[in-house]
Formats: structure tokens, sequence, C-alpha cells
């Protein structure tokens, strides 16, 4: 699994929301496949119609399954715990949707084999 992270618009990368953002995509990616990239892209965004911070993270994920997610909130560390749940789900569902077209795949195989048999 290959993370990269960049910070754009006026926000700073340091160590700790590096470290930060890496453990907490890492979670949401630890139990699925291994051979995936994940460019995770962190900004604090002007929005002029809302008064105070507000921060956009967004993640692009390719290798065998392929998406793009993104979370904004008041806070960095909220929006970066946001992306980790969107990307855990997007990945569990991109998961259970080719499981299921393996064993649809299967299933018309084995009536095959049984209708050839007979």
């Amino acid at each position: 699994m290959n993370i990269n992270i960049k910070a754009n618009h006026g926000l700073e990368l340091t160590e700790a929301i590096k470290n930060y953002t890496e453990k907490k995509i890492f979670e949401a990616s630890k139990n699925f496949e291994k051979d995936i990239h994940i460019n995770i892209e962190l900004e604090k965004i002007s929005n002029h119609h809302v008064h105070g911070n507000v921060y956009k993270a967004e993640a692009r994920v390719s290798g065998s399954v392929n998406f793009i997610v993104s979370e904004l909130k008041n806070n960095l560390y909220a929006a970066i715990d946001g992306l980790k749940d969107k990307v855990e789900n997007e990945m569990f569902s991109k998961h259970k949707k080719q499981r299921s077209i393996f064993k649809k795949i299967g299933q018309n195989f084995k009536d095959f084999l049984k209708n050839k048999i007979k």
C-alpha cells in the first residue's frame, strides 16, 4: 500500500498531521487489498459564505479499486476522521460488490456443469 499526503492552499503539512493521516487511512484500508495507491490532499479552503475555517480532505484511491471521496469540516482532524470513514465504507462496498460478482460467476459455472453432466 502506498499513501501519499499533500497539503494545499496555506495549510502546512506538519509531521503530526502526516502521521495522524497515515494512521487513520491505514486503519481504514488494512483489511483490504494491499496493491492500492492512496493520494490524499488536505487543504484549508476559502468559503466566503461560511465564517471560520473550513478544511477539506480528499482521497484518490487507485489500484484494484478506483474511487475518489472527500470530506469538509470545520476542524482538520475531524475532516481526516470523516475521510477515513468514507474510504472504509467505499472499500467495503467495492469489495462486497466484487465478491458478489465472483459468486454469480461461480454459480453460473456450477449450473453449467450440472447441465453438461445430465
